[in-house]
């Protein structure tokens, strides 16, 4: 990056600064994950446990000891969590660990949450681009507001409740949309689970596919919705990476307009 695409005055000008800043960023970058699972790690108990999250623990051995979807043994049927899906999580943690009912709780958030944060570090690194600047950034980013709300990460981590679950199937559905090649059908059935992953998430089955599509030019719309040879059989266009990277740089496209982007760029 040359010294002219940097602002008189910032202090991103120094090259000393900059470079310095790139030699600690891994160190940086250590003690913000370190941070994060040690708040994990303190609250990874009991006690942090919320009370509806036993709910979950009762309807997966009501399934695995009778094979029906009840709160109770040997009572009625019943429509009473709100996220059936989660089961699918739940269970094979019961089947390991059937004389303990905390760990199970414990570890499903704890794999529901590690999964959203490497779903959502994919679809932040698909959005960078192949510029390894902007791509060291947003890992960079991605490891900070990790470390800055811990506290309220391990809280939903560890509460045994079904959020990082439906945090995992958003960040996916999502990234769907992202795909070199997206397809309706898989498109479909990701956004069809919502109705069992959270009812109240079939608001992004519908809501994403819309802004997808008015976010997009006039002939990606048309191209769009014609399933044919040039279309490549897409229904929804892909949101385009020109646009995506130049967001992230900043206005211009110049990374001299983007405060953090500069601290990780070795050229200047």
């Amino acid at each position: 990056m040359s010294h002219a695409a940097v602002p008189k005055g910032s202090v991103i000008a120094d090259t000393g600064i900059r470079r310095s800043f790139h030699a600690a960023a891994p160190l940086l970058s250590a003690a913000f994950a370190a941070i994060l699972v040690l708040s994990i790690w303190t609250r990874f108990t009991a006690s942090t446990l919320m009370d509806d999250s036993f709910m979950f623990t009762r309807y997966a051995d009501t399934v695995l000891s009778e094979g029906r979807f009840a709160p109770n043994p040997g009572g009625e049927p019943a429509w009473g969590l709100t996220s059936p899906a989660f089961l699918s999580v739940i269970i094979p943690l019961r089947i390991l660990l059937p004389g303990d009912p905390v760990l199970p709780l414990l570890l499903a958030g704890t794999v529901c949450g590690l999964a959203f944060l490497a779903l959502l570090t994919r679809l932040l690194l698909k959005a960078a681009g192949r510029d390894p600047t902007a791509r060291r950034a947003a890992l960079f980013l991605i490891l900070f507001s990790a470390a800055f709300a811990s506290h309220d990460i391990a809280f939903h981590f560890t509460s045994g409740m079904d959020t990082m679950f439906a945090m995992a199937w958003l960040t996916l559905y999502i990234g769907a949309f992202l795909a070199r090649r997206p397809r309706a059908v898989l498109l479909g059935l990701l956004g069809g689970a919502a109705f069992v992953v959270r009812p109240d998430h079939l608001v992004f089955t519908l809501g994403t596919p819309a802004v997808v599509i008015l976010c997009s030019s006039g002939r990606e719309r048309r191209g769009a919705l014609r399933p044919d040879g040039r279309s490549g059989g897409r229904i929804f266009p892909r949101p385009r990476d020109q646009q995506i990277q130049q967001q992230l740089r900043g206005p211009g496209g110049d990374s001299g307009s983007f405060p953090l982007i500069p601290f990780f760029d070795t050229n200047g």
